[in-house]
């Protein structure tokens, strides 16, 4: 025989029993999730207060740490948060995102660069907890007239509202750099800036906006990123380059708004 079959068979191990993680409660999860915004916030505090007063750098953490961010986050801090709330929150941060990115990229280099790519990263995990495939799925549906909420918070008109404040951080940017360069080009710029914010205003308080009257606000925008363009590689002045990546987040948004109304229009007609 075999010495392989006759070999005596070693008994079986018992099998060890395997020990998985206890799944983490909404409640922990929604704790780490505000703990998260939290520290965001005091690192975008500390960078506002470090930055240097009247700097391109200063006006784009205004913009974030005391407008974009305590709007986007604030259903999260409700005392009993729904699943709409977390999908609100999960969207509206993709405004303060985008404008952080374009702060760490005014702050490359310098001392405030570390801080700011340690809320960014911060942010963007508390964004994607927020998903409603996280911690979205834990919490309660909404009921009653909460169901309105999403809808609401979500508005045309709120995300008007924070490509207005996206654009007008922009337009502060390149008011200052035209006063300091003398540079017609950038002048002609911080005009055309002017008039573009206070059609945008306008657009804020309409309660029914249409594609028509969108658009001449995003074919400004897009004359404006022109013109900006050819100034930043005129002068390679980094807060001009801030600026025009500014602009462009705040013209996404309001191409975002008339892509829905282009949907609503079509699903009337």
């Amino acid at each position: 025989m075999s010495a392989v079959i006759t070999k005596p068979r070693a008994k079986s191990a018992k099998a060890a029993e395997v020990q998985f993680p206890a799944l983490k409660t909404a409640e922990v999860r929604l704790r780490e999730v505000r703990e998260a915004l939290r520290t965001a916030d005091e690192k975008l505090e500390m960078a506002y207060a470090e930055a240097t007063p009247g700097d391109a750098i200063e006006t784009v953490l205004d913009l974030i740490a005391h407008n974009l961010l305590p709007e986007a986050v604030r259903n999260i801090h409700a005392q009993h948060p729904t699943r709409a709330d977390a999908e609100t929150v999960y969207l509206s941060l993709f405004t303060p995102l985008a404008t952080l990115e374009a702060a760490c990229a005014l702050a490359a280099g310098s001392e405030l660069a570390p801080a700011l790519k340690e809320a960014y990263a911060l942010l963007d995990w508390a964004q994607t907890e927020c998903d409603s495939q996280n911690i979205g799925m834990l919490l309660p549906e909404p009921v009653g007239e909460e169901q309105g909420g999403l809808a609401v918070a979500e508005s045309h008109g709120d995300q008007l509202y924070g490509a207005f404040g996206i654009l007008e951080s922009a337009h502060a940017i390149v008011s200052r750099c035209a006063a300091d360069a003398e540079d017609e080009l950038v002048s002609g710029v911080d005009l055309l800036m002017d008039h573009c914010q206070a059609q945008l205003a306008a657009l804020t308080e309409d309660h029914a906006l249409t594609e028509e009257k969108c658009n001449p606000v995003s074919a400004a925008m897009s004359v404006i990123d022109g013109v900006l363009n050819v100034a930043c590689q005129r002068s390679d002045d980094p807060a001009l380059w801030g600026a025009l990546n500014l602009l462009s987040q705040s013209k996404t948004i309001v191409d975002a708004v008339i892509g829905s109304c282009m949907a609503s229009e079509r699903g009337r007609s």
